[in-house]
């Protein structure tokens, strides 16, 4: 289920979707280069030849048009993430392919933290859609980590959630590094070394408990 409720977008034909699915990345491209702010429906009906009047007929705001945007990143994250664990790989394994593969699209990767960023103002349309997909992020990696530590034994005051958190923050921030020094900084190697310290310093679940996520020696 997505972060939001969207409303139920009517059927297109073939041409239709196809021509839907053009419009989507036109404004992820209009959206990398400047943010929503900037971005113009009049700019991106251009883009795939289309009249501002015509644009409407897919996407009737501005706003419901970087919604879509996002919800296409997110459907290709979460299959690749089910597919990585389809093949066993564990969640933070899974989780550290995710990263290489957005490594391989800098631009999506930019596109993503400008938004995520703008997403913080007041009013902004997306600012529920991150603050779903943040609880849902973070709710589904507490629940995976909860079975690799042994969550009765962590230091005080330190749960399942929190190291969720931490791992998840470590991300954002290592993703915001990178793009700013793309040849100095390594995002996968520092999200790696700081998993793998989590999983030397934390106390570990008992593998008969059902710890299927973890890997007692960290990330490879």
């Amino acid at each position: 289920m997505p972060p939001t409720s969207r409303r139920r977008e009517p059927k297109l034909s073939k041409k239709g979707a196809e021509r839907r699915q053009e419009i989507v990345e036109a404004a992820f491209r209009s959206f990398a280069r400047g943010g929503f702010r900037t971005a113009t429906m009049a700019e991106i009906a251009a883009d795939v030849g289309l009249t501002e009047p015509g644009l409407l007929h897919y996407f009737p705001s501005k706003g419901a048009l970087l919604l879509a945007v996002l919800q296409e990143r997110q459907s290709r994250d979460e299959a690749m993430m089910a597919a990585q664990r389809a093949v066993g790989l564990s969640y933070v394994d899974a989780f550290l392919e995710n990263l290489r593969n957005n490594a391989k699209d800098p631009a999506l990767t930019q596109l993503f933290t400008v938004l995520t960023a703008e997403s913080v103002t007041e009013g902004h349309p997306a600012q529920e859609w991150f603050l779903q997909r943040y609880r849902r992020s973070i709710g589904n990696a507490a629940e995976e980590l909860g079975r690799a530590f042994d969550v009765d034994h962590l230091p005080e005051g330190i749960t399942a959630e929190t190291v969720a958190r931490w791992l998840n923050a470590m991300a954002d921030g290592m993703r915001l590094q990178w793009l700013l020094e793309p040849h100095a900084v390594d995002r996968v190697e520092a999200v790696e070394q700081f998993a793998t310290l989590l999983f030397q310093v934390l106390p570990l679940a008992e593998p008969e408990s059902g710890a299927v996520a973890a890997r007692e020696a960290g990330p490879e």
